[in-house]
């Protein structure tokens, strides 16, 4: 097996390598990378959660992490895009939930998601079909 040598490869071209050349499953990466902006971040795939204004988590194997909370915490970065056949409407508005991947910051003793610096969505059919999160997809009144 080769050792891969993080600091010579962009953070872009990982981050899309690491995403699309794993196919139906997820993974979890946490590595240094020699640009500073980009120390101790983190790939985390999973379910994102927008059920209602200001308010949004994600959901992965290590469990839920706060994006966003109204009047109280947002991460920062912006909120991820979806197209329409990979967001799942949950009621009136624009809420509901998708399937991502979430390149950035984390704090694993709030849970919080601190940075958003680069997002996947992915089809929800990979979520769904992904053993270890599909038993967690978000609730939707509308089904």
């Amino acid at each position: 097996m080769r050792d891969i040598n993080f600091s010579k490869i962009s953070s872009r071209r990982l981050f899309f390598s690491l995403i699309f050349g794993v196919s139906n499953f997820f993974i979890l990466l946490s590595f240094t990378h020699a640009d500073s902006s980009l120390k101790n971040s983190e790939l985390r795939c999973g379910w994102f959660d927008n059920p209602s204004p200001g308010n949004a988590e994600l959901t992965d194997t290590a469990g839920v992490w706060l994006v966003a909370q109204q009047g109280e915490y947002k991460a920062e970065g912006a909120w991820p895009k979806f197209s329409a056949g990979q967001w799942v409407q949950t009621g009136t508005g624009s809420y509901g939930y998708g399937c991502l991947c979430i390149f950035g910051k984390f704090d694993s003793e709030t849970r919080r998601v601190l940075v958003i610096e680069k997002t996947v969505s992915k089809p929800t059919k990979l979520c769904r079909t992904d053993k270890k999160i599909n038993e967690v997809e978000p609730f939707n009144p509308l089904k």
